[in-house]
């Protein structure tokens, strides 16, 4: 038990499951070389996956596609792992849940629905939503969802859901936030449909809760399931407003009620102008919206964005702004920050300095995870052991104090040299 972060460091249970401590990953797929180019993982993520699992992460939180990718979807598009069928069982198994689970740790698998889905196989993969309105210009092309396609897309989910239970994943995350499918419904900014998916608030959270219900009786009452929602989206068009914290409080317990086990928040959308993570936003800034959230939840409540020091982390927490921390760049920054936080070891943490290098990388641009501000193990790095023993100790001097000098020699005295690390001359 943690003496410096007694509320951080501490367990919680989540339906069937006991989080170890307080400190989960929101969900990304790592890209190319994670997965391969037919959407199966690979050892590099399996690698990912168990530093952070021996890390002590408490929930690792990742996505996985629920269709069949094919030769007529786009060129561009970013790979994930699959969950569509039986056949993808095996591969989840050895390089996701058995890297996680061989430290005790507990992975949680959160079917694909952001912007794109894919209804069947003759039709190439694509943004969809509730209607053709978009945000952005540069951010278009979606295609207003029919009934018969709705009742589609609830059925591909819970078909994801069962396969990712059968595998051995601990929990599941329905996404209905940054803009993903589910919450441009549920935003009357993006839904101005006439049918009983659109006009109130009602009817617009209707397919979420149907969404939710139907995971829930597939995998059964134990079983957590985690809703990742945006209360406040700061988002607008002509057809409306994006949903306020008035909105939100109204549809917490709406969630609730379908079986959500878990508030996993985010805050606003990818289409968002307004600044969300970078420096210029401070740490723990966003935990006003699970305060307020909290007031009307009867389940824990996560924050994501803007989360790397655990001190704030900690303060946050017994002032009961939340009841779990929610990020994803503390843990690419140091993989053992969770373990280092239940051991009291402050000095040695290596903190995120929000550069946004990998948000930018992976979000952005579809590119891979390869690079860090602060964590040189990423990408090919993962591919082999991390410090492999010198087969002769030599003396190292390693002139320059900065970011690279310092790792440069902590990776050789981690290798066995004997390392002096001097300042420029």
């Amino acid at each position: 038990m943690s003496t410096q972060y007694p509320v951080l460091g501490s367990p919680l249970q989540v339906n069937g499951i006991t989080l170890k401590n307080r400190m989960i990953t929101t969900s990304m797929s790592p890209g190319a070389g994670y997965v391969t180019k037919d959407n199966r993982p690979t050892q590099r993520l399996a690698n990912y996956l168990e530093e952070r699992a021996e890390g002590q992460t408490a929930l690792i939180i990742q996505t996985i596609c629920p269709w069949k990718r094919n030769d007529i979807d786009p060129d561009h598009i970013h790979e994930l792992p699959s969950c569509y069928d039986e056949s993808c069982i095996p591969d989840l198994q050895r390089y996701m849940i058995e890297p996680v689970h061989k430290h005790g740790g507990l992975i949680c698998a959160q079917p694909y629905y952001v912007h794109d889905w894919k209804p069947d196989v003759e039709t190439p993969e694509g943004p969809y939503g509730p209607s053709d309105i978009a945000i952005l210009k540069f951010m278009g092309g979606f295609r207003a969802m029919t009934l018969e396609q709705i009742e589609a897309f609830k059925q591909q989910y819970f078909n994801a859901a069962r396969v990712c239970k059968e595998a051995g994943f601990d929990a599941i995350e329905v996404m209905a936030g940054v803009g993903g499918i589910l919450s441009r419904f549920m935003a009357l900014a993006t839904n101005n449909r006439t049918d009983e998916y659109g006009g109130s608030l009602e009817n617009r959270v209707k397919l979420t809760l149907e969404v939710i219900r139907g995971v829930r009786e597939v995998v059964g009452p134990e079983f957590p399931i985690v809703v990742r929602w945006s209360p406040i989206d700061f988002i607008k068009s002509p057809a409306g407003p994006g949903l306020s914290m008035e909105d939100a409080l109204r549809i917490a317990p709406m969630l609730e009620e379908a079986g959500c086990d878990l508030h996993d928040l985010s805050v606003g959308w990818h289409e968002t102008s307004e600044p969300l993570t970078t420096k210029a936003i401070e740490d723990g800034h966003w935990t006003f919206v699970s305060q307020q959230i909290k007031t009307v939840a009867k389940k824990p409540v996560a924050q994501g964005y803007r989360n790397t020091d655990p001190r704030v982390m900690e303060q946050n927490l017994q002032d009961g702004k939340l009841d779990v921390v929610a990020g994803l760049r503390y843990s690419i920054a140091d993989p053992a920050l969770p373990r280092k936080v239940m051991e009291d070891r402050t000095c040695d943490m290596r903190l995120c300095i929000v550069c946004c290098r990998c948000l930018d990388d992976v979000v952005s641009q579809g590119k891979p995870l390869n690079y860090c501000g602060v964590n040189p193990r990423l990408g090919e790095e993962l591919d082999h052991e991390a410090f492999p023993q010198a087969s002769k100790r030599k003396k190292v001097m390693v002139v320059g104090s900065g970011p690279a000098g310092i790792n440069a020699a902590l990776t050789a005295a981690q290798r066995g040299h004997a390392v002096d690390l001097a300042p420029p001359v």
